[in-house]
Formats: structure tokens, C-alpha cells, sequence
């Protein structure tokens, strides 16, 4: 829901919006309403629990961890993949 308007915002510049789910049936949707709302080439989708995700250090400009919190065992474990 919020990686299709930043996709939006950002598709004439060189910037990407990396999502990342474990879910298939929601990388599934997200590629559909990408290529429903003109963006699939900006977005690039990652199959990974949160807690499992490396986050390459100085890959990223901004990033937007919505509904993250409730999918991982505590606070702790999102800060750390986030730091």
C-alpha cells in the first residue's frame, strides 16, 4: 500500500523502492498493482523475513519499515536489521 506511491514519486529519477515480504501471495499482488500502476520497473521485490534481511550498509537513502514491528520476536531484532 505505500510502495506503489513512492514508486510514483520517485519513477523519473534513478532510485528503486526495494519491498520486502515473506509472503508470496503479497510479492505477487505488489508485482500485479506494479504493473497495474505503471511502475514495475521501478519496484524490485525480496522474499525474506524481516529478521533475516541484510541491508547492505550505504545501499539505501530512506527506509520505510510499515507494520514491521508485529513480525518480529522483539523491538531489538528490527532495530538491528535496520542499523
Amino acid at each position: 500500500r505505500n510502495s506503489i506511491p513512492i514508486a510514483q514519486k520517485i519513477q523519473n529519477t534513478s532510485g528503486t523502492v526495494t519491498c520486502v515480504d515473506l509472503l508470496d501471495s503479497a510479492l505477487t499482488k505488489l508485482q500485479t498493482y506494479s504493473k497495474e500502476h505503471g511502475v514495475f520497473e521501478v519496484i524490485k521485490i525480496e522474499k525474506a523475513a524481516i529478521e533475516n534481511y541484510y541491508i547492505q550498509p550505504d545501499t539505501y537513502d530512506y527506509i520505510v519499515a510499515v507494520s514491521s514491528l508485529e513480525h518480529v520476536k522483539s523491538e531489538e531484532d528490527l532495530t538491528n536489521v535496520l542499523h
